[in-house]
């Protein structure tokens, strides 16, 4: 059963997201986060200042957690938007919190309900397919990459990455699709086609890396920038003015 009196929280800034970005958004600035879908980044993406992105998403994550700045952890189900000022949380154990706040930033809709609707609705999706090897690889395989959408890149690894005569026999293929998932027999035939190699399917992984186009309203504030619209040290990129932007949305300076 639901909670009848639900608890209430109250925060000054609250960030909704479960990717890098809003981590490092909400780690940088000391801000609560809360998120329905940890979107964590794949083991082979790397950043020339950032390094391992994914080692970086879950340090993040453990020293956010450790301070209390997850306050529900990977326990939230869903967040319903009440007004300008509240959403309700609804855990995954069934019971239900309302949060105060004065400013929210959004960095993802995922199982965010009730929210205007959006100026533009275009999503856009990685799509990882696991696939296993079948035969043997005469040489050792490095990262492919092409310009399509479906099977963008492929990446070899190890089932034990410590092992050095075990070899590369487990791929991930990446796709980068707009709208609707790409069948799974046909990233595999296609994948087939520039190995030259039986594949068998294992696994299919997604994150979303475009949302539908909101407008910001009231103290609702929504944030798009990526990774790469970041300087060291966490800082935002003068040319895109997010750096000026933030913090006159945050401090009203």
């Amino acid at each position: 059963m639901i909670n009848r009196e639900p608890l209430v929280l109250t925060y000054d800034n609250l960030v909704i997201g479960g990717s890098l970005e809003a981590l490092l958004f909400a780690s940088t600035n000391k801000l609560p986060i809360i998120f329905t879908w940890p979107m964590p980044p794949f083991y082979f993406e790397e950043d020339d200042h950032f390094g391992n992105l994914l080692q970086m998403w879950e340090k993040l994550y453990f020293s956010m957690s450790l301070s209390g700045m997850i306050p529900f952890g990977d326990k939230t189900h869903h967040i319903n938007f009440v007004d300008s000022e509240t959403v309700s949380v609804f855990t995954k154990e069934e019971k239900k919190f309302l949060i105060k706040y004065k400013k929210l930033w959004v960095f993802d809709d995922e199982r965010f309900f009730d929210l205007p609707p959006p100026e533009e609705t275009e999503r856009r999706v990685t799509v990882i397919d696991h696939f296993k090897i079948r035969g043997i690889l005469k040489d050792e395989p490095q990262t492919i990459h092409t310009n399509q959408e479906l099977v963008n890149s492929v990446h070899f690894f190890k089932t034990n990455p410590k092992s050095k005569s075990q070899k590369k026999k487990n791929i991930y293929v990446v796709s980068n699709i707009s709208g609707n998932f790409a069948p799974e027999y046909l990233v595999r035939v296609r994948a087939e086609q520039l190995l030259e190699k039986d594949l068998i399917h294992v696994r299919r992984y997604h994150r979303f890396e475009q949302f539908p186009s909101y407008k910001d309203f009231d103290n609702v504030y929504f944030c798009y920038a990526k990774l790469q619209d970041m300087k060291p040290f966490y800082f935002w990129r003068k040319k895109i003015d997010y750096q000026k932007y933030l913090k006159i949305k945050m401090y009203g300076k």
